[in-house]
């Protein structure tokens, strides 16, 4: 008892660690039991505390001198909230680690929906030899960041002999470690797109790209090299220790002192890792069911029930955030509901505005990168693919995003200009249910690259569309007015997509769908819409931007048009 008490000073302990409340905090069994504590600056600071754990770590949380201000403001107080857990952070794959995951593993994966598996998905695998061989012929994938040199890859050259032999030192190093832990958790098979898609085949890029979707959603766990920037790195190093602990005495539950460890800022953000970075390996881990992911910090499980550390070791995961697609769309064959047309719309603006933000190394593989996912989509609502965008009920809805930064197109063709595909910088939609406002899609055309891939690269769109047009000026930074020049007129809310030359341009007003307003009396009574303007003065439009906001008024004694949208 006497080591534990020593922790802190004196008053320390008589004021706080041995009152009755927080004797009770340290038995409660519901993580909502508050206490609340009082300590003067003066106090904390004073000699007698320098070697008191508890003055230390209140001192830690003092603001610096530039951020303090003195008035008549309530003093400064600090919400202290204690997470529990194991102290297994920084095993990414120890051998007490991998111990311990092959134990957990088995007890979280076998709730999850098994999906019968094409017998066409065993041609391409890697044998990774397993030391104890699985009878089944169940796959792991890989997902990782390639970087700007990838070794070992499969080409024309070599593809018939790597189904003989395959030489494991002739591969980069994530690849290497991904067989590694393949074998290790007892597993004959592994997916990895560098060996089994033939690189300098465009053909077979293509028909492999074309059956993504059910690689990954057939792997039985994918594993993810999360920390790792390039494939030359690896992901099995080890991790950096966690930052020193405070140690504190704690009442266990037979009214023993004890002591535990408390460490700051125990959350952890996935957009920290390098993989989220990048634009392919979205796909890659939204249609896996279960992934291993080699985190920054430590080793973790994520499928759409879980989202997990190895031992529930700190660096609190914040829930599955935007990480998983519903296990519905992943299961073709599972039964739609009436509103699932719109939740799965929501998904895929969801998707979008997360791949938008992702880097791309080639800008012609903007749609290509995300077609694995719009496969699946389609698969499930048999809406038709428009470069990006869905032509059905909700394509009003498709088309109202908005650049979230003034950008430049891609200097290559990826996509029509109506299509967020079209722009290199990230997009968002805004939270908004309308109704279309007598706007209608009477024709739309694109042409593929290759007819392989449905859902991928195209060489040309157009989007045929009649609605209620009105002309307008387009004001920086960010407002639009229609009719004549007022300086009165402060304009609606309007984005722009690329940078403008001038402060003013002229633009047209493509009125899309009528919205919610909270007056009761008009429930629809604003316009949200597209910005267009001609093409090198011909008769068709490209998209330039959105405004939201404008009154119904401002259309509705505006005869409808016949547009052509490239």
């Amino acid at each position: 008892m006497s080591a534990s008490k020593n922790l802190v000073c004196v008053r320390c302990w008589q004021d706080f660690f041995s009152t009755p409340a927080y004797k009770a905090i340290c038995a409660a069994p519901s993580p909502d039991e508050r206490i609340t504590y009082t300590a003067s600056t003066a106090l904390v600071e004073r000699p007698a505390s320098l070697s008191c754990s508890w003055c230390s770590f209140l001192l830690s949380l003092k603001p610096e001198a530039d951020n303090v201000r003195y008035g008549d403001e309530e003093p400064l107080s600090t919400d202290i909230e204690v997470w529990y857990s194991s102290g297994y952070d920084w095993e990414s794959f120890t051998p007490p680690g991998n111990n311990r995951f092959r134990i957990w593993i088995n007890g979280v994966v076998t709730h999850l929906t098994a999906f019968t598996e094409p017998d066409s998905l065993a041609a391409r695998r890697v044998t990774a030899r397993s030391i104890q061989p699985d009878a089944s012929d169940t796959y792991l994938a890989l997902s990782y960041c390639w970087g700007p040199h990838q070794r070992g890859i499969t080409t024309t050259h070599d593809v018939d002999a790597r189904f003989e032999t395959l030489e494991e030192t002739e591969l980069s190093r994530t690849v290497q470690d991904a067989i590694f832990v393949t074998r290790r958790l007892g597993y004959r098979y592994l997916w990895v797109d560098a060996i089994c898609i033939i690189q300098d085949s465009r053909d077979d890029k293509h028909i492999e790209l074309s059956r993504m979707n059910e690689i990954y959603r057939l792997a039985a766990l994918t594993i993810v090299a999360a920390n790792a920037h390039t494939s030359a790195e690896g992901f099995l190093a080890d991790r950096q220790r966690p930052p020193a602990a405070t140690s504190i005495p704690f009442w266990a539950s037979d009214s023993q002192l004890g002591s535990v460890h408390m460490r700051p800022e125990g959350w952890y953000s996935e957009d920290v890792e390098p993989v989220n970075t990048r634009a392919w390996t979205l796909q890659e881990k939204l249609l896996s069911l279960r992934l291993l992911i080699y985190a920054d910090h430590t080793l973790q499980y994520q499928c759409n029930e879980h989202y997990v550390n190895l031992g529930d070791s700190l660096n609190i995961v914040s829930g599955l955030g935007g990480s998983r697609l519903p296990l519905h769309l992943l299961n073709a064959a599972a039964e739609q509901s009436p509103d699932d047309e719109v939740k799965l719309a929501e998904e895929w603006i969801r998707v979008v505005s997360i791949y938008s933000g992702r880097a791309l190394t080639y800008p012609h593989d903007k749609l290509p990168a995300l077609s694995a996912i719009a496969r699946s989509f389609h698969q499930k609502t048999g809406w038709r693919y428009l470069a990006g965008v869905w032509h059905g009920p909700l394509i009003p809805r498709f088309l109202l995003w908005s650049s979230t930064d003034y950008a430049d197109p891609y200097d290559v063709y990826t996509a029509p200009s109506w299509s967020w595909a079209s722009l290199c910088n990230p997009v968002a939609y805004r939270n908004s249910e309308g109704v279309p406002y007598e706007f209608e899609v009477t024709t739309a055309d694109v042409t593929l690259e290759t007819d392989i891939l449905p859902f991928g690269a195209i060489t040309g769109a157009s989007l045929a569309i009649s609605a209620r047009v009105r002309s307008g000026r387009f004001v920086k930074p960010q407002s639009v007015m229609w009719g004549e020049a007022n300086e009165s007129d402060s304009g609606m809310y309007a984005s722009i997509d690329a940078k403008l030359p001038v402060d003013e341009v002229p633009v047209l007003g493509v009125a899309i769908i009528r919205r919610k307003t909270e007056d009761p009396t008009e429930p629809y009574a604003v316009i949200d819409g597209l910005l267009i303007a001609p093409v090198d003065h011909s008769t068709f439009h490209r998209r330039i931007g959105v405004f939201f906001g404008s009154l119904a008024t401002d259309f509705q004694e505006i005869e409808k048009s016949h547009i052509t949208l490239l």
